[in-house]
């Protein structure tokens, strides 16, 4: 019944579309911080202009393999590794839909593990 009831209320409804606009742009926020602290410590200094580098605040470890990546993106958005798993395919999806250059950046930085896992293509190099 609850549901039929907040179905059933134009503004309720509205409010939950800008709730789940809100939360997803949260987690982008939270698989970019996280991908992000996988770069090798020389790139993490933000370039001047970059909007994309200036979303997060990060202090990154520097390399991180696929596992920690993912590990940390579910913990951060109270996912299971294969949800957290899509959600770092899918964000890096849109990234390179929407911002190619960076992608491309970030692909030339990370190693193997997480190129494979970004993109689902086998590299070799970066570590």
């Amino acid at each position: 019944m609850g549901k039929a009831v907040v179905d059933s209320v134009p503004a309720l409804s509205a409010a939950d579309e800008v709730v789940r606009r809100v939360e997803a742009r949260i987690a982008i926020t939270e698989v970019l911080d996280s991908l992000l602290r996988c770069l090798p410590r020389e790139h993490q200094e933000r370039p001047t202009g970059s909007p994309f580098m200036s979303i997060v605040d990060f202090e990154g470890s520097g390399l991180c393999d696929a596992a920690d990546l993912v590990a940390e993106v579910a913990r951060r958005v109270g996912a299971t590794p294969d949800q957290a798993r899509s959600l770092i395919r899918a964000v890096f999806a849109g990234l390179d839909q929407v911002s190619p250059g960076v992608a491309e950046y970030l692909l030339a930085q990370l190693n193997a593990g997480v190129l494979d896992l970004l993109t689902g293509e086998i590299h070799r190099g970066n570590g």
